[in-house]
């Protein structure tokens, strides 16, 4: 979301009177521009909610996150979470402490930053020759690509076709209540070398051209 955006939601929550969750799992990567403030640091009250996850950044297997909250939310979540399991596993958030405070965190990310960052290049590079009329939005970081597919093209069976020939992405309709004017995919690029991105878009292209006739 721009600053812009950002500001008037805050004003609005504030103004309505409802509250503000922001899932921030991918917004320690940003790899160009500027690094625009969560919310929760924008407008520290109790209306903005701010969660966080380290699956994204260190492991997904690790089941960590974290929660920036207002004292009494957090006492409430405390509880909530009895009711659904008993405690995060101490050694891990001691562990991940550690790992922050050593100054370790930030060097890693900076190291994701820089190989994400070339994975994004790599990708859009090769989508901007071989799909020209296709659409995606630029990013400043994260770990994904949202592209629009050429018109006439649906979503449904080009995951299927893809998936045959070995490459995996994220069917976009799942994403919408109702089917969209245009079919979309998510492409991920966190756990694909660069080298073998541009491959990767070029079975895509051929899928899709084989859809045209």
């Amino acid at each position: 979301m721009s600053l812009r955006r950002r500001e008037a939601l805050i004003e609005r929550a504030t103004r309505e009177g409802f509250y503000v969750i922001e899932d921030g799992y991918d917004s320690e990567l940003p790899f160009q521009g500027n690094i625009l403030p969560c919310l929760r640091a924008m407008a520290p009250g109790e209306r903005m909610i701010h969660v966080g996850s380290f699956s994204k950044t260190l492991a997904p297997g690790l089941r960590a996150g974290y929660v920036v909250a207002s004292r009494e939310i957090i006492a409430e979540l405390r509880l909530l979470r009895r009711l659904i399991m008993r405690n995060p596993s101490t050694y891990i958030q001691a562990a991940i402490g550690r790992f922050i405070r050593s100054g370790y965190y930030n060097a890693h990310l900076q190291k994701l930053r820089s190989t994400y960052h070339g994975r994004y290049k790599a990708l859009t590079t090769t989508l901007r020759h071989l799909l020209p009329d296709a659409g995606f939005l630029p990013v400043r970081g994260g770990t994904s690509v949202w592209l629009t597919l050429p018109e006439g093209i649906r979503a449904a069976p080009l995951y299927e076709n893809l998936l045959a020939r070995g490459v995996f992405v994220e069917n976009g309709d799942a994403f919408f209540v109702a089917p969209p004017e245009r079919s979309c995919l998510r492409l991920g690029y966190s756990s694909i070398r660069a080298q073998l991105i541009p491959r990767g878009i070029e079975i895509i292209a051929e899928e899709v051209s084989a859809l045209r006739k």
